[in-house]
């Protein structure tokens, strides 16, 4: 099988090398190109990948070949090296390379949906989700440590940071007045944190949605108000390794078509702020989305077959 490999050879702690990748495709009858995905001109080598794009990376690697063949009909393969690895966990797509690529000949594409924005800065697609307040605020603080050294250690050390960075931002971010429709309902409030996601995992693996169906043609928007304690709870119980730790209950509101209206901040888009960096956002800023569905091919395991994550209440 003629395929194409999107690797990440950043991704991770102590993760495959390029030439194990493809020693390992070759055993299980590949024919793989490769193509790294700090290539500046990676995207072309989508542009006639073959019967099967592989992505060996993390979640931004993943986003960012998901969102470029979206629509297109070619089956997406998913060896998760990130760090998080959100999008591959909400698919129940989890453990060794090795096991994984063998596990591929018996898998049927399942469905999965894409989002698509739209905006004063034009149209794009998103994989993950869309958001205002708390997750932004984040992504903004990366942004200006852009070029500074990473700090090594272990990806759980990694994700045990992310945690300490989320409880800080909670503890101290105002809540952000937003214009919410949800398929022609009213949400509007203050919020510190509003999601509009397509899975249950965001950040340092929080399940925000854990009941999120990446295809059931939805968005989960997860809405906290500043009176609401149960993010900050979960965020304590998982920084002290508490055993009764448990998802966080958070109000979930299910829907396919969004308009979010809000002034004076950028929003999130996946692992980026949109607009981006230099774009001004005027003081009426709004954006639309909705559900591409089953726009995506992915070989994972059935819905029914995936662990579930449980917390929700439903909205």
């Amino acid at each position: 099988m003629r395929t194409t490999l999107v690797h990440n050879p950043t991704a991770g702690h102590h993760t495959p090398s390029r030439d194990d990748l493809l020693r390992m495709l070759r055993r299980e009858g590949h024919d793989p190109s490769y193509c790294s995905s700090k290539d500046r001109e990676f995207a072309a080598a989508l542009e006639d990948p073959g019967e099967l794009v592989i992505v060996a990376g993390g979640d931004g690697t993943v986003g960012k070949v998901a969102c470029r063949l979206a629509g297109r009909g070619i089956p997406l393969a998913i060896l998760p090296l990130g760090t998080a690895n959100n999008f591959a966990q909400s698919l129940g797509i989890a453990g060794a390379a090795e096991t994984l690529a063998a596990s591929w000949k018996a898998a049927a594409p399942r469905p999965v949906d894409v989002g698509v924005a739209r905006g004063p800065w034009g149209e794009t697609v998103f994989l993950e989700g869309v958001g205002l307040g708390l997750f932004p605020r984040l992504l903004a603080a990366h942004e200006r440590r852009a070029g500074e050294a990473e700090e090594p250690g272990t990806d759980a050390a990694k994700l045990r940071q992310g945690l300490r960075l989320w409880a800080e931002q909670l503890a101290g971010g105002a809540p952000l007045e937003v214009g919410i429709t949800l398929d022609g309902e009213d949400l509007s409030g203050r919020y510190v944190l509003a999601e509009a996601l397509n899975v249950g995992l965001v950040g340092p693996n929080l399940p925000l949605a854990p009941d999120a169906d990446p295809g059931d043609g939805r968005l989960d928007l997860v809405l906290v108000g500043g009176n609401d304690g149960e993010l900050a709870r979960h965020l304590d119980d998982r920084l002290h390794d508490r055993r009764t730790c448990r998802p966080p209950e958070l109000t979930v509101r299910r829907g396919s078509r969004l308009r979010l209206e809000w002034t004076g901040t950028r929003l999130r888009l996946d692992d980026e702020l949109w607009p981006p960096a230099g774009r001004e956002v005027p003081s009426g800023a709004w954006a639309e989305l909705e559900v591409r569905a089953g726009a995506l091919a992915v070989l994972a395991p059935a819905a029914d077959d995936r662990a579930g994550l449980t917390g929700v209440r439903p909205g």
